[in-house]
């Protein structure tokens, strides 16, 4: 068996805390709190396949058959009944608090008249262009370079992602992310470089994509008025594709002083900026990707500032398009959803309006769908997973043949650091808001999202905390900060085919355990001595491992015909289950099959092999010698 240590990356986020675990013992600890189900999807199998010809379809090919892809969606996932509930349940708060009068000046009341103003669209079409009149004047104001870098700093958020994936970055120039810094003890702002309207940097390149894009710049400027905006839309492209010609991949992230900043990245008015942004008593400041931001910052100086006007007021409106009227939101729709993703129908509005209401009030949705959908018998089920996953790995590193004794006590000692987070924070901190003078959604959209940014930005110079949430509970993700040995899993992501109440361990071992393990991998960096080993591969040896110690040495029920150990591997194949369309362009293609690749890695994995009777001549059948361990 080929043996090769797998590496982590920096922030990592996975979409779809009551406690914190510090416990490393060999023990796995682990009692079932839960059912004793089958936990996988029988009807979504297709038998006919042989298991170790192609494992993906072996367990997801009936749904493949039967599954189509909702009009709305780019394509259909395993997920998606998870994600309908957690909708259904979103919008019954949202509709309850809209039936009745809150009280003043709570957060259910700002959210009240979000959802009621969101939910008016004939109010939004008879106050047409009026509604972004202010901004049309304020942007129109800037003439200086220290206007242009102030007004650029009152746009900053903190709406990246800092995985940083090519299309979930900031179309902020800048998005700002307080964490700990280099020390580990204090939090600092961390800068990430976007700007960007298209979804990836190399997109500019095309030009298909680069003229449809155009056009929509084009329409979005002239429906607010401005004259020639064709020309202002040629502009503004090339000052984006300027900008992603700098965002070329991940980079290097440099933490600079104040006076470094200005140095190293010059042409921005820094002080103007750092106080348009709220940041103005920031000593330090993290840049991610450096280079990225220095482009940036050169492109501030040297492009015009009516251009720069311009590219500030189209983003403007386009991150808010769903806010108004449908001439710009029916052209959002179709450049971004149907034309760019595939998507051929518009959502409801009430799917547009949970989805929008719950990026701007995550403290008062969250707080709210603990209280009424959150069992903590579930989330205290997760945790003792995460403890067993947690175990199961501390005795794969204690015996693996390729770490010498000092890397193992370092890992171990790493390990036993690692804070899992589980479901939601013990309380749930309100989000400061001025009292509400505004009327129309997209007034009152643009006042939440200051708010939830300026209550990120007042966390810089506070002390890290490696216990801090970064997830609603209603968001349904998991998230890994290595820096801060940080694993947090939101009360949402604990749902079928992740982990099913239900079921008995093995299904929940091999779906939420996996991915615990995983994420427990990365948080360690471990050195990268085989590029084919993923993080996947070791969370799933880990979480069999931990499946297996948790038997205390019995064999599991058959269940519906079903041994422990295929209803562990089986619930780890039906977590990656996804259908795109028929004649989905390339990417998508190549996307479906990274899933399918994901699901077979189980050929890795010898007890795999043993627990459906894999023989040689089978397509997946590798040698011993030639499968992986992350150990």
């Amino acid at each position: 068996m080929r043996h090769a240590i797998l590496a982590a990356s920096a922030l990592m986020a996975v979409s779809f805390g009551v406690l914190a675990a510090c416990s490393s013992s060999d023990d796995s600890g682990y009692v079932a709190t839960q059912g004793t189900g089958v936990g996988i999807d029988v009807e979504a199998m297709d038998k006919a396949i042989s298991p170790g010809d192609d494992f993906y379809l072996y367990a997801n090919g009936g749904w493949l058959q039967y599954a189509e892809v909702p009009e709305d969606q780019p394509y259909a996932s395993r997920r998606d009944a998870a994600a309908s509930l957690l909708e259904t349940r979103l919008l019954a708060i949202l509709q309850e608090l809209a039936s009745s009068p809150q009280p003043n000046g709570s957060g259910e009341a700002q959210l009240r008249e979000f959802y009621r103003a969101f939910m008016n669209r004939a109010g939004i079409e008879r106050a047409g262009r009026d509604i972004v009149a202010d901004d049309v004047a304020r942007f129109a104001d800037i003439e200086t370079p220290e206007d242009l870098a102030r007004a650029i700093g009152e746009n900053v958020r903190s709406d990246a992602n800092p995985l940083l994936a090519d299309d979930e970055r900031s179309d902020g120039l800048f998005s700002v992310a307080v964490m700990a810094g280099p020390d580990g003890q204090t939090q600092i702002p961390y800068l990430f470089a976007g700007g960007l309207g298209l979804p990836q940097a190399d997109d500019y390149e095309y030009a298909p994509t680069r003229a449809s894009y155009r056009v929509y710049v084009a329409r979005v400027l002239g429906w607010a008025g401005l004259g020639g905006a064709a020309s202002r839309a040629r502009k503004v492209v090339e000052l984006e594709r300027k900008l992603a010609a700098g965002q070329g991949g991940a980079g290097s992230t440099l933490t600079w002083s104040r006076e470094a900043l200005a140095k190293q990245a010059p042409g921005m008015d820094w002080d103007a900026f750092l106080a348009g942004a709220g940041l103005n008593k920031a000593d330090q400041i993290a840049v991610q990707p450096a280079g990225a931001v220095q482009t940036a910052s050169a492109l501030v100086a040297s492009e015009p500032v009516e251009v720069w006007r311009d590219w500030l007021l189209f983003h403007r409106l386009n991150r808010q398009a769903g806010l108004l009227p449908k001439a710009v939101s029916d052209a959002h729709f179709q450049f971004y959803d149907r034309d760019l993703r595939g998507i051929r129908s518009r959502p409801s509005r009430e799917s547009e309006a949970v989805a929008r209401a719950s990026e701007l009030y995550p403290d008062v949705l969250g707080r709210l769908y603990v209280e009424r959908y959150v069992d903590e018998a579930q989330i205290k089920d997760v945790q003792q997973i995460a403890e067993a996953v947690r175990g199961a790995m501390g005795q794969a590193i204690r015996e693996s043949d390729d770490i010498d004794d000092a890397t193992i006590a370092v890992l171990l000692e790493r390990l036993k650091g690692v804070s899992v987070s589980v479901g939601h924070p013990e309380t749930i901190t309100p989000v400061k808001r001025r009292a509400l003078e505004l009327d129309g959604a997209y007034a009152i959209a643009q006042e939440a999202d200051r708010a939830l940014y300026l209550q990120q930005a007042s966390r810089a110079g506070t002390a890290a905390n490696a216990g801090e949430w970064w997830l609603a509970p209603h968001e349904a993700s998991v998230l890994t900060l290595p820096n801060q040995s940080s694993i947090q899993i939101s009360s949402a992501f604990i749902q079928p085919p992740i982990y099913n109440a239900s079921s008995d361990a093995a299904a929940n071992f091999g779906g939420i355990g996996s991915i615990i393990g995983r994420e427990m991998a990365r948080v360690l960096d471990l050195p990268n001595d085989d590029a084919e080993v993923s993080a996947d591969l070791a969370g799933l040896q880990a979480a069999f491992r931990a499946y297996r110690r948790s038997l205390g040495g019995k064999e599991p029920a058959v269940i519906e015909g079903f041994t422990g150990d295929q209803r562990f591997f089986i619930a780890w194949a039906q977590m990656w289950g996804t259908k795109y369309p028929e004649g989905s362009s390339l990417d998508r293609r190549r996307a479906q099959d990274a899933l399918q690749a994901r699901a077979n890695l189980v050929e890795n994995i010898d007890a795999w092999y043993r627990a459906f009777d894999v023989q040689p001549g089978a397509r997946m059948y590798q040698s011993a010698d030639d499968r992986l361990t992350a150990f």
